[in-house]
């Protein structure tokens, strides 16, 4: 029944193996003494994309516990108000609700999301939504 979910966070790690690996992505910023470094590129649809790699003092179950669970959300996202698991599709794919807060002018915003992650050999983790 939820195949077709599965299937398309598939895709997404396709995707996202061939796009992290464009010769495009242009350095915006480098910290060497903290081994931080960020890059952007503007997509085809004219969207900005930023990707970063780091060295975090936490293994990556930690990290994965604490991007991956609501209950730690709003400490680090003040955008953040509310969200859950609305439904498992797979063993690693979920079909999960968020919502913002209104800030300012702009008006709360929800959305439902499609999340896949992945546990590979090497104790990496990688989440597409």
């Amino acid at each position: 029944m939820y195949v077709e979910y599965v299937n398309k966070a598939r895709e997404g790690i396709a995707y996202y193996d061939k796009v992290f690996n464009y010769q495009d992505w242009k350095v915006i910023s480098e910290d060497k003494k903290e081994g931080l470094m960020i890059w952007s590129r503007t997509t085809d649809t004219g969207l900005n994309s930023v990707k970063a790699t780091g060295i975090v003092n936490r293994s990556p179950h930690d990290m994965f516990k604490l991007v991956g669970n609501d209950a730690y959300r709003q400490l680090y996202d003040a955008n953040y108000d509310f969200g859950k698991m609305y439904t498992k599709v797979g063993d690693q794919t979920f079909i999960v609700y968020q919502k913002t807060k209104k800030i300012a002018v702009v008006s709360a915003r929800e959305f439902i999301l499609l999340a896949h992650y992945n546990m590979m050999p090497d104790g990496s983790i990688y989440v597409i939504v």
